[in-house]
């Protein structure tokens, strides 16, 4: 079975149960109105997302983002799949060898598979270090809070997530995807009356980072991974650690290129880059 199939399907079958209301799907639609022109299903909402797991995401299998379809403000948070904290290391545990006669005999001759598998614990290797956020996109828009016909919606076929609304009289929209062949995230900017795509573009991090304009329509975002990364489960007091030597922590940069087509940019003010403030 296809997975249009299986989406086609499962929406039938959501339709003509007797699901009480609050257990139908919403606002995941499966009518006509969640149909893109090519006929392919469309997760949409009516509302941006107001927490990480609610955003819809974009990747090419490197890069990728959580966009949260702010119509004020709109927050793209960014991965690339190397960026982890920690260092190399060696990750074998030499005294393994001497608890696996223990565990031998817990399971086979006192039959106590409880301390069998607190022991098995003792011929693991350390914990794994953690997967970091790369970067925020964060856009802020000038038109104000007063919208209307306000959508959200991620093309499952082309995987390009979309944001679309009016205000004061005039239509936005945005597209955002990611780009396997070029190896980059784009997010296009639209609206239907010339010069009132006004937006201030900033991009930080949540790691420690500093940012600097390049060039014209340039961001350079330079940051350093954590070296250590304790599991909350260990409950240190400290579970972050930075150490600035090299070779303990990656470093990673991001860079963020704006360009302007049928608009003034930059040098008239219709759109504005800021730096973040590094920490």
């Amino acid at each position: 079975m296809t997975r249009r199939k299986f989406i086609s399907d499962l929406g039938s079958v959501l339709a003509v149960l007797p699901l009480p209301r609050l257990l139908r799907p919403r606002p995941f639609e499966t009518d006509a109105k969640s149909l893109a022109p090519n006929g392919e299903f469309l997760l949409w909402f009516a509302e941006p997302a107001k927490q990480w797991g609610d955003a819809l995401p974009v990747g090419n299998g490197r890069l990728g983002a959580m966009v949260f379809g702010g119509y004020r403000n709109e927050r793209l948070a960014l991965n690339e799949d190397t960026l982890w904290s920690g260092a190399p290391r060696d990750w074998n545990n030499p005294s393994a060898k001497e608890h696996l006669p223990v565990v031998r005999k817990l399971v086979l001759e006192l039959q106590n598979y409880h301390e069998a598998d607190l022991e098995c614990r003792k011929m693991q290797g350390p914990y794994n270090q953690s997967y970091e956020p790369l970067a925020d996109l964060a856009i802020a828009f000038t038109h104000g809070d007063q919208v209307n016909g306000y959508r959200r919606s991620l093309d499952l076929d082309s995987g390009i997530a979309k944001v679309a609304y009016e205000a004061n009289g005039i239509n936005y929209s945005r597209e955002v995807f990611s780009s396997a062949p070029a190896q980059l995230l784009v997010v296009r900017l639209m609206c239907s009356k010339p010069g009132n795509l006004n937006c201030e573009v900033r991009l930080t991090s949540q790691l420690r980072y500093a940012s600097e304009a390049a060039s014209s329509g340039e961001i350079v975002l330079r940051g350093k991974a954590p070296n250590e990364s304790i599991p909350q489960y260990l409950r240190d007091k400290n579970p972050i650690r930075y150490d600035d030597g090299d070779g303990k922590g990656m470093r990673f940069a991001a860079v963020l290129k704006v360009r302007a087509k049928e608009g003034k940019g930059l040098r008239d003010g219709r759109w504005r880059l800021k730096l973040g403030r590094g920490h």
